[in-house]
Order: structure tokens, then C-alpha cells, then sequence
């Protein structure tokens, strides 16, 4: 997994109710396929025993764009608690 990080504003949900049970020690994070343009969105609540993950697909806002930070489009297809 790619490690959740944010940037800006206020710490997500996720982040804020990681820190409700201190003695568990949460992960969350992206996982990417490039050559599929398939990504995975997974968070543990109570450690790996109740996560949440969403399924989906991403492609590039401007197809080719070199610059950095590059945008891209989610679309969310599955998930679960």
C-alpha cells in the first residue's frame, strides 16, 4: 500500500478515529495497477480485522500531462465495511 497522507485542512475521518483507540495501530493507504488503471482504497477501524476498502478504476484528468502534480479521475465501483 501507498501510505495515506493529507496535506491540507482539517485530519480525515479515518485519521480522526484511528486515534479514538490508541493501542490499535491502524493502516490505510492506496494500492495502484497501473497497467490495469485499477486502485484499491483500504483503511483499518479496529486493526486488519474491521477495514473498509473501496474498488475502482482511475484515468488521467489531461491524458499525457507530464507536469507534476498530475490529477486523475476515481471512479469508485465497489466497497465494503
Amino acid at each position: 500500500l501507498w501510505k495515506a497522507a493529507y496535506t491540507r485542512g482539517d485530519p480525515p475521518k479515518w485519521e480522526r478515529n484511528a486515534r479514538l483507540i490508541p493501542f490499535v495501530r491502524n493502516i490505510a493507504g492506496q494500492e495502484y495497477d497501473p497497467a490495469a488503471a485499477r486502485v484499491v482504497n483500504y483503511g483499518e477501524v479496529l486493526g486488519p480485522s474491521l477495514h473498509f476498502r473501496a474498488d475502482g478504476t482511475f484515468s488521467e484528468v489531461v491524458p499525457g500531462a507530464r507536469a507534476c502534480p498530475k490529477d486523475y479521475e476515481v471512479f469508485v465501483e465497489s466497497g465494503g465495511l
